[in-house]
């Protein structure tokens, strides 16, 4: 019994003597914000870009969304934090750091804030990094319109007919043979009727010389 409460004593710390650090992510006491990245700090060493570096130089180990099989090792990036801007190079990969997140080198979270603030939040971009330009080509229709007034004038002309005597006489002469020529129709019943007075007129006149004879 008594041998079973030493194991119980005696192997948590042969197995934690074992137990290798992680060496990203120093966490201490809480977090500065003055971005939305997470930026924390490593002991620096053999980088997954293949080279060594140092604790005193500008470096940083990249999130896995962004590290993209290590297509960006050796980029150079600019760090901004709380007003002061500093530029490093990415050397290795952070398993455990969020999207956009970055482990720092001592020295350079140092450059920024105290170690014993763990974590800060800043924002970096890649230098020389442009965003994807949109150009939009824009047709202005420019619309003119032009106000006619429109003005009427009116002029009277007064025009005066002088007819010449050859004229008159021409246009009486015409209507002279015109109104002796077509008899009017009052003249027609009045000739009838002296017509037939004279014939009743002469058969008297024969019938008064047959009783005569």
């Amino acid at each position: 019994m008594l041998c079973l409460s030493l194991l119980a004593l005696v192997l948590p710390t042969v197995f934690a003597s074992h137990i290798v650090p992680r060496n990203h992510h120093h966490h201490k006491r809480g977090d500065a914000h003055t971005g939305d990245k997470l930026f924390s700090f490593y002991a620096v060493g053999l980088g997954a870009c293949g080279g060594t570096n140092s604790d005193s130089e500008y470096v940083v180990a990249l999130n896995v969304p962004q590290w993209n099989n290590g297509a960006n090792c050796n980029k150079e990036i600019t760090i901004t934090y709380n007003g002061k801007t500093a530029n490093a190079k990415i050397v290795d990969e952070c398993m455990s750091c969020p999207d956009g997140g970055l482990d720092f080198s001592t020295s350079l979270f140092n450059f920024f804030e105290d170690p014993d603030v763990g974590i800060i939040h800043g924002d970096w971009s890649f230098v020389g990094s442009q965003p994807i330009a949109t150009t939009q080509d824009t047709i202005t229709t420019t619309s003119h319109t032009t106000s006619h007034s429109s003005t009427t004038t009116s002029t009277k002309t007064k025009t005066t007919a002088r007819p010449t005597t050859k004229s008159s006489s021409s246009a009486s002469s015409t209507a002279t043979s015109s109104s002796a020529a077509t008899p009017t129709p009052s003249q027609g019943p009045q000739i009838l009727t002296e017509f037939s007075n004279n014939l009743m007129g002469l058969l008297g006149l024969v019938v008064q010389g047959a009783q005569a004879a």
